[in-house]
């Protein structure tokens, strides 16, 4: 299991992608307070465990999302 923070998160698809601007903000009411976030329910009551590593993972959701062939833009 990895640990990624959403920092990571962002450098990773920038790293993927290229250009991509990573622009720090203000925590917003309802956002993501540091806690950690794991994945033991899933597997403890779906049988889930990830196979890929993070960055791979993101590899093949970017090439998937572009096989897609949308164009539209996510802001995150």
């Amino acid at each position: 299991r990895e640990k990624v923070t959403i920092l990571q998160i962002a450098e990773t698809v920038q790293k993927i992608l290229g250009d991509v601007e990573i622009v720090h903000t203000e925590a917003r009411p309802g956002d993501f307070a540091g806690q950690t976030v794991n994945s033991e329910k899933a597997e403890r009551d779906l049988g889930w465990v990830p196979k890929v590593a993070f960055e791979e993972g993101m590899r093949r959701y970017v090439a998937w999302y572009k096989e897609q062939g949308t164009t539209e833009q996510v802001e995150l």
